[in-house]
């Protein structure tokens, strides 16, 4: 496995050179192609570390705890001397491999999808699309947690300036918007790094496997004086993935941002950079902090997971545009997966590694077809949409598949992670909890079903608002077939073939549950 060290840096450096270049170029073509080939690359690599892992990948190279030095990883050294405070220490394991997989699929896929847009200054706005993706890498690679963070942030940067520039009318209001939430919560999260770096007493070291003993000898002793209890750790620790996520009722930015930016932006940042929220979550706040997150996250983040649904549900079914009902949507179907993350049981935490790659293949896919007839039609308001399955027949095909899919539909992407996720919380719940949850998840599970046969029966069914002669009919190009038809084969493959990512994190959510059971038990004992 020695040519993965080789592979590991390429995945996260390439598309950010490729973006840097396309900065310095004015040549759209150059600026395009640079990107494009770089992201291609960098998923190319990413695709063969992967399954090199998944080949050679046996329980006794992971067993100890879910941050082993077994994996796979790439590490530079220290970039302060001696002292081991920020290491360039990559890794691909079974919690961030299929998201890895993700970000350079619809990184591609969004190049791509970008190509017919009418940009000014398009190799800046290529470049920024880049450095985006390949700061997306680097954040799901750290094995530190310093690193994590600063890629974490650094992602806001060349959103906030994709949004700004090129977005719609309303541009300026929501990448401001954006950033004042993204950025207030993501310095909260900076103050619980630092308060969880110097529990303990051991010093500063943010390596996953240093901080997760750090975490476990400080959750087993008393809180010394002048300690931050390890709650309140926790509660920062998760403002800025909440945010990020995001979560109700932290969300008001999303539905602005996603409807001004351009589309390509909005699937980039539905599809992968709201599963870098979760991912957080999973982690840094679960995996290093397992007894505050049984604890304190089921009394807080379990109430806001429901709210998600529901209130997500009840907001997609009112809005008045294609756009926002997906953004509203992504809210609600990102709250289950939360749920099956707070089962902390392997039942529910494979659930929601899976319902969290489904998601990304499903509202990407329907993200890219929307801007595929907003192209066409000139716009996505439901209330000059209509008819249009016997106008854009190939697009309205998709559309369905992707509709269906998020709906849950059995045999396809999102049904078994969905189950998974509901099954795994439900069977860890106490039964006084677990009733209030059930009868949430099944007011949004309705509800969503409901607010999308009504869009498909709006945006496709009933005569024509717009004559067929105003608006000329236009087929799928080799590029659209490019950006719709992989992920409608993930779609479906994701519904009748998900063991290769049921089973790639099965050591690390077996480790989470065990840690949980453990802290239980001692605080059980302690009794």
């Amino acid at each position: 496995m020695d040519w993965n060290l080789a592979f590991l840096p390429f995945i996260p450096a390439l598309p950010l050179a490729g973006g840097l270049v396309a900065l310095l170029t004015r040549n759209r073509s150059l600026a395009a192609g640079l990107v494009l080939v770089a992201t291609l690359a960098s998923l190319g690599m990413a695709g063969a570390v992967c399954v090199d892992r998944h080949r050679h990948a046996t329980d006794a190279e992971m067993v100890g705890t879910a941050f082993t030095a077994g994996q796979p990883h790439f590490e530079l050294g220290s970039v302060f001397g001696g002292d081991k405070i920020f290491r360039l220490r990559l890794g691909i394991d079974g919690l961030n491999a299929a998201l890895v997989l993700l970000t350079g699929l619809i990184g591609v896929l969004s190049v791509l999808a970008s190509l017919h847009l009418n940009l000014d200054r398009a190799g800046r706005y290529f470049g920024l699309l880049g450095v985006l993706i390949g700061l997306t890498h680097l954040a799901f690679l750290a094995q530190d947690l310093l690193l994590f963070y600063v890629a974490f942030e650094l992602t806001l940067i060349p959103l906030f300036l994709l949004v700004g520039i090129w977005g719609g009318a309303n541009r300026q209001a929501a990448s401001l918007k954006m950033v004042i939430y993204t950025l207030s919560g993501g310095l909260l999260t900076l103050l619980g790094i630092l308060a969880l770096g110097t529990q303990s007493g051991l010093g500063f070291e943010f390596g996953w496997e240093a901080l997760a003993r750090r975490a476990s000898i400080a959750t087993t002793s008393a809180v010394a004086p002048g300690r931050i209890p390890l709650e309140l750790v926790f509660l920062l620790l998760c403002a800025g993935f909440v945010v990020k996520i995001p979560l109700v009722p932290f969300h008001s930015w999303q539905p602005l941002a996603y409807a001004e930016a351009p589309t390509p932006v909005t699937a980039f940042l539905s599809a992968v950079l709201a599963k870098l929220g979760l991912y957080g979550l999973l982690r840094v706040c679960f995996f290093l902090l397992p007894g505050p997150a049984a604890h304190i996250g089921i009394q807080v983040l379990v109430p806001l997971a429901v709210l998600s649904i529901v209130y997500g549900a009840f907001c997609a079914f009112g809005a008045r545009d294609l756009k926002s009902l997906l953004a509203y949507g992504s809210i609600s179907h990102l709250g289950m997966a939360l749920l099956g993350m707070l089962s902390f049981n392997r039942v529910g935490l494979d659930g929601a590694l899976l319902h969290m790659l489904a998601h990304g293949v499903i509202t990407a896919g329907l993200l890219f077809t929307a801007g595929m007839l907003g192209e066409r039609e000139g716009t996505l308001q439901f209330s000059a949409l209509g008819g249009l399955a016997s106008k854009h027949r190939l697009l309205a095909a998709f559309l369905v598949l992707f509709a269906l899919a998020s709906v849950g539909v059995p045999g396809l992407a999102q049904f078994g992670g969905e189950f998974l996720c509901l099954m795994g919380f439900l069977g860890s719940a106490e039964y006084g909890q677990g009733i209030p949850v059930a009868l949430g998840v099944l007011a949004g599970v309705f509800l969503g079903g409901w607010y999308t046969v009504t869009m498909l029966q709006r945006v496709l069914f009933g005569p024509l608002k717009t004559p067929a002669a105003d608006k000329p009919f236009f087929g799928l190009g080799a590029v659209d077939w490019a950006i719709l038809a992989p992920l409608a084969l993930l779609t479906i493959i994701l519904g009748v073939w998900p063991k290769p990512v049921l089973s790639a994190a099965r050591v690390e959510t077996g480790y989470l549950e065990r840690q949980v059971h453990r802290m239980e038990t001692g605080n059980l004992a302690s009794r």
